[in-house]
């Protein structure tokens, strides 16, 4: 009898303390938005409700526009820029 309580002990332990994300709600959530043809508009990732990463919007015709690195909700770090034709613009 004790082993089976072992063992759905030490594997409650390992689910929950395995730094998987799910018990400390680590891993941010993408979100995605198209445009009417299908193509994709922009991507994101959100954190506990806030961008928080790499955040990338695409022209109509599927070229990147411009991609901006986000922490907390707060523009952080780079931005990059494209023309439409996927030609780099600028970044800063």
């Amino acid at each position: 009898m004790t082993k089976p309580i072992t063992f759905l002990f030490a594997l409650t332990f390992l689910f929950l303390f395995s730094g998987n994300g799910f018990v400390y709600g680590d891993e941010p959530e993408v979100k995605r938005e198209y445009w009417d043809n299908g193509k994709l508009r922009l991507e994101g990732n959100y954190r506990d409700g806030k961008l928080d990463g790499l955040s990338t919007y695409f022209y109509e015709n599927g070229i990147k526009m411009f991609e901006v690195h986000f922490k907390y909700g707060k523009k952080d770090g780079l931005q990059t820029h494209w023309y439409t034709n996927g030609k780099k613009w600028y970044e800063r």
